[in-house]
């Protein structure tokens, strides 16, 4: 594997070379024989086409249940959360009604509830106020089996930082890139 240093980059698959962007980095290989018709029809892929089938079904459950709730309370981590626990329960036959809710009841319920409940309490606390303007209320707890990540440090591996110049002559499947202030 070759690692291009330059400001130009380039893209793409042709002559048995595949060249691609990872972490800010223009990387050149040997293409890869394995083709998606292999994929698709090969006993050695049999379980991998299994696992892609219940994926296909698992994330509209998934989905659908982490669309119900509010949007500043969406944590991208809780659909992952969803669409994997959805898959184990594809993989034991469990039908589809019951995952939606045993999910729902474990995972949606709790994080609406607290929403609830902090608009009633917001609601009452109209008429219980406390004559001091420093008395503040919150109702909203947080839930100990969602992890939140305060942050997440992105990498650059896509060209969306780069400046698309064009195809190279005799090469049409190979793009170039430039790098800008590189």
């Amino acid at each position: 594997m070759a690692i291009k240093k330059d400001d130009i980059a380039i893209t793409g698959t042709q002559g048995g070379i595949t060249c691609y962007i990872s972490q800010g980095r223009n990387i050149f290989r040997a293409a890869s024989s394995l083709t998606g018709a292999r994929v698709k029809k090969d006993p050695a892929f049999a379980g991998f086409r299994k696992s892609s089938n219940r994926m296909k079904e698992a994330a509209p459950i998934a989905a659908s249940l982490y669309n119900q709730i509010p949007k500043e309370k969406k944590e991208f981590s809780l659909y992952r959360l969803l669409t994997g626990e959805a898959i184990k329960m594809i993989r034991d036959g469990v039908e589809k009604a019951i995952i939606t809710q045993t999910l729902y009841d474990t995972y949606i319920a709790p994080v609406l509830e607290p929403m609830v409940i902090a608009k009633e309490c917001a609601d009452n606390y109209s008429e219980f106020k406390r004559p001091d303007s420093q008395h503040k209320m919150n109702a909203i707890v947080e839930l100990p089996f969602i992890s939140v990540r305060s942050h997440v440090e992105m990498i650059s591996s896509s060209t969306s930082d780069l400046i698309y110049l064009g195809r190279v002559k005799g090469f049409r499947k190979l793009k170039i890139w430039l790098r800008p202030g590189g």
